[in-house]
């Protein structure tokens, strides 16, 4: 199982970097940022479904190889790829209204 979760971990290593560097690039206010699922309700509220659906796997107990389990942490690997991916992205595009081409 490690080997199938180190391609995705360094992906959101990667991912993480690049949010951290857009955020210094652009003279962003990183406390403001990175705190937002704070402040923002919707944020807030998102974050906390998350961990709601997440609860089961991290019990210090819990193993994958029964069917009920190996399906409990695939639906959880995938709320984390769909739901959380491009959450900083979300919040830089709240936080910066990007001028349109011209």
């Amino acid at each position: 199982m490690p080997y199938v979760l180190a391609p995705p971990g360094y992906e959101e290593a990667i991912h993480t970097h690049a949010y951290q560097y857009i955020v210094e690039s652009l003279g962003m206010d990183e406390s403001k940022i990175f705190n937002m699922y704070r402040q923002v309700e919707s944020i807030y509220n998102k974050d906390n479904m998350v961990l709601n659906l997440n609860e089961g796997i991290f019990a210090p107990d819990f193993k994958t190889g029964t069917f009920e389990n190996d399906q409990l942490f695939l639906e959880n690997l995938c709320v984390f790829s769909l739901i959380l991916k491009h959450f900083l992205l979300l919040i830089v595009r709240r936080y910066v209204r990007f001028p349109a081409p011209e």
